[in-house]
């Protein structure tokens, strides 16, 4: 993909994310520049950690870009088929996926190569597992702290 092509359809999410890092990027239509969603405070949720090289990934993550989405924001490696596009070896093209489960923020595995675990529980593939403040999460190599903000 043409880097003029990248920068029209891709939007860098995150700081510090050093050359060689991971790169989170999210389609732009799903850039969330509101502060309110329906007349009420936006609940926030970022991402923070980095991969076992040691290269930092941060994800920002809000309640109104994932009510947009019926079906959650996909993340791996791959940025035409995933909405959160991390340059990273180990994790599979479609890898998992946030959702809003009964208003709360969760993840499920997609049946991913290298798994995920959300605080030490290794998830089944298709089946959601509620994020708190605080959750640890794996994606394949990558450990991410999971921090909520808002409402």
């Amino acid at each position: 993909m043409t880097e003029q092509k990248k920068s029209g359809f891709l939007q860098r999410l995150g700081r510090g994310l050093g050359l060689g890092g991971a790169k989170a990027a999210v389609r732009r239509d799903d850039a969330d520049e509101q502060l309110s969603y329906g007349g009420s405070a936006i609940r926030n949720w970022s991402l923070v950690g980095e991969s076992e090289d040691g290269h930092p990934v941060e994800v920002q993550l809000s309640e109104a870009q994932l009510a947009r989405h019926k079906y959650g924001l996909a993340i791996g490696r791959h940025d035409q088929l995933c909405e959160i596009a991390l340059d990273h070896g180990n994790l599979s093209r479609r890898h998992a996926r946030f959702l809003l489960l009964d208003g709360r923020l969760a993840m499920e595995d997609l049946n991913s190569a290298n798994g995920s675990m959300v605080d030490g529980k290794v998830l089944k593939p298709f089946q959601p597992e509620p994020l708190n403040d605080g959750s640890a999460i794996v994606l394949a190599d990558i450990r991410l702290n999971v921090s909520a903000s808002g409402r």
